[in-house]
């Protein structure tokens, strides 16, 4: 057995994504256990051609994610990223995010840095930029259509006002990282950030994509509403309290992929107008469609990129 001296830097990368894939893989198996156990207590009726038409903007949703951190990457580095491999590195890092603590998905983006010709540095400097920008982004969107909403469907105004302000303020924030010139942020700052681009500290194609990827989450949440019977505007609202609970989710950094925080945020918002079991059943099927979507675009660039390395 090699010393971890003897082992090479190609041999370390497999070892720490193979690690990290039986984590995720073991987390998404008690996931889908834990929900298939759940579903079988709701007697709420479901129609499933709604769910299923619901999977094409969820799959949509990473790829607009993804092209917004591709972005992110090539303005700042300077190069442009080969797409079917970064592709794959994308998608096996939000599969990763099944981990505790999402420790999976940094590890996964930095092992395949070298990949991309890049540096692990840049991959986790891109990565807490585009954490800010994509959480404002959502907060913004959702937090704004639950404040303008909260006449309409059941919903707190403290609630929906903390929404609103929240949204603003994040507007307000993302403005700074979109408008303020590169040379004006602290120099110390950008040589952490092994940032060698030029304008602003993030593109407007990062929030212009982000934006486009939260509007088609909740367009996906507005095909889960229709698919229990709740009307158009209860899916424009719930569907916009699903952008905000991803958010949520995320930056709930102790629970895999949000699991647990995300469905008991939709919930609440949801009980109000769907009822208690049309609320769990949204929360589930949000994550169902979520989980199925991803784990088929995994196997999916899988599938290309060893087909495109064996022609």
């Amino acid at each position: 057995m090699p010393g971890i001296n003897q082992l090479s830097w190609p041999t370390i990368k497999r070892i720490v994504r193979l690690i990290f894939a039986v984590f995720a893989a073991g987390f998404v198996v008690l996931v889908i256990k834990d929900m298939s156990t759940k579903f079988q207590g709701i007697e709420t009726p479901i129609a499933w051609p709604w769910v299923g038409l619901s999977v094409v903007p969820t799959m949509l949703v990473v790829l607009f994610q993804y092209e917004a951190w591709r972005a992110l990457i090539i303005n700042w580095s300077g190069q442009r990223i080969p797409r079917l491999i970064s592709l794959r590195i994308y998608v096996d890092a939000q599969i990763a995010r099944y981990t505790p603590g999402k420790v999976g998905l940094p590890a996964v983006r930095v092992a395949g840095a070298p990949l991309l010709g890049l540096s692990p540095q840049i991959m986790i400097s891109t990565l807490l930029v585009e954490v800010l920008s994509w959480a404002a982004c959502g907060t913004i969107m959702g937090g704004l259509i639950i404040y303008y909403q909260s006449d309409s469907v059941a919903s707190t105004q403290i609630v929906s006002q903390f929404f609103g302000v929240l949204g603003a303020a994040s507007a307000l924030g993302l403005v700074v990282f979109v408008l303020v010139p590169r040379h004006l942020w602290p120099k110390r700052l950008i040589q952490m950030l092994s940032n060698a681009g030029t304008g602003p500290l993030v593109p407007w194609r990062v929030p212009l994509l982000q934006l486009v990827h939260f509007l088609t989450s909740a367009l996906g949440g507005l095909c889960l509403v229709l698919a229990l019977d709740g009307s158009f505007r209860d899916g424009l609202y719930l569907g916009a309290v699903l952008c905000v609970a991803i958010v949520a989710g995320f930056l709930a950094l102790l629970a895999p992929a949000g699991i647990g925080v995300r469905e008991a945020m939709i919930a609440l918002f949801a009980e109000p107008v769907l009822g208690a079991g049309g609320a769990v059943a949204l929360g589930l099927l949000a994550r169902v469609v979520s989980l199925a979507s991803e784990l088929g675009l995994f196997v999916l660039f899988r599938v290309l990129t060893r087909k495109k390395r064996n022609a």
